[in-house]
């Protein structure tokens, strides 16, 4: 039904592809047209959000960040916290778990001025790091990124990711985004069978 409203030219009045309906671990994309039909699909099917996880929409100098460093320049900075689990499977809620890097003086007084009204806890900044690489490093440029936008100016957006925006690694993403979601609704009911 909602491919009916997209093929019939149903503007698109909201996108989030970041909808957290379903919890963080389980994060989809949420079309709604303007007929008030709304299609929710899991986010490695979305076109725009596979090639923003490919970082493919970045800006050019994206890739040559000088800023992209643990010497920030900024007092704060503010991310999520990717790999959480892993090392802290406590703070995996299924809501999201923010990480927050105090660079100066006055970034720990407002960390600090805030921190009544947040749970807040020291991390290891190795962890963080190798799970959140744009922290330290530019992100790379995907070989496809020229080309993609080159048919995407040529032709549309439909057709340039048919062809660089390839799935090839979908079944990868199901299998490790299903096993995922399975570890922590485990988690879930051995916690609340105390």
């Amino acid at each position: 039904m909602q491919e009916q409203d997209e093929a019939a030219g149903a503007a698109t009045v909201g996108y989030n592809f970041r909808d957290k309906a379903q919890g963080w671990n389980l994060p989809a994309v949420r079309q709604t047209f303007a007929s008030r039909r709304v299609r929710v699909r899991m986010d490695w099917r979305d076109p725009f959000m596979h090639g923003f996880l490919k970082n493919v929409f970045l800006r050019p100098v994206c890739y040559v960040c000088p800023f992209a460093t643990l010497r920030r320049l900024g007092d704060l900075t503010l991310a999520d916290y990717w790999g959480v689990r892993t090392r802290y499977p406590g703070y995996d809620d299924n809501r999201g778990t923010s990480l927050v890097l105090a660079s100066t003086a006055a970034g720990d007084a407002l960390l600090e001025a805030c921190a009544e009204g947040l749970f807040c806890a020291p991390c290891d900044l190795e962890h963080a790091v190798a799970h959140n690489g744009h922290l330290a490093r530019p992100a790379p440029e995907p070989a496809c990124r020229a080309a993609f936008f080159r048919a995407f100016r040529e032709g549309s957006f439909r057709a340039a990711a048919r062809v660089y925006l390839r799935r090839s690694d979908l079944l990868r993403r199901i299998v490790r985004r299903a096993a995922k979601q399975a570890v922590w609704w485990t988690r879930t009911a051995l916690r609340a069978r105390g």
